[in-house]
């Protein structure tokens, strides 16, 4: 279901598959932490920019506890710090590009 998810053009129909999938696995023990919950949350949160206005709903969110989950993500901050940033958290927005050249050292300045 990920990679479908990952395949599709249509932002609906994508944030669809990630909700199914992210629900299926928030809802398992063995799952509730995987690094695989944290990808399907950073790509729903990224999808969810997307689709502006209407989908920056929960976008914040997905991004947040992606990056709890999976904190080595180079993704999952960047897209971390755009959600702070449209969201008007500035700070937090440029807490989280650190995050990401922590992650990685070529994003320093």
């Amino acid at each position: 279901v990920l990679s479908s998810a990952e395949k599709s053009s249509l932002p609906l129909e994508k944030e669809a598959l990630l909700s199914s999938i992210i629900s299926t696995l928030s809802n398992s023990e063995e799952y509730s932490d995987s690094h695989v919950l944290g990808t399907a949350l950073m790509y729903r949160s990224e999808v969810r920019l997307s689709i502006e206005p209407s989908g920056t709903n929960g976008a914040l969110e997905d991004s947040r506890r992606a990056t709890v989950i999976v904190p080595t993500s180079e993704k999952a901050w960047r897209v971390r710090a755009q959600a702070e940033e449209i969201f008007g958290n500035k700070d937090l927005a440029i807490a989280s590009l650190e995050k990401l050249s922590d992650v990685n050292p070529k994003y320093k300045t």
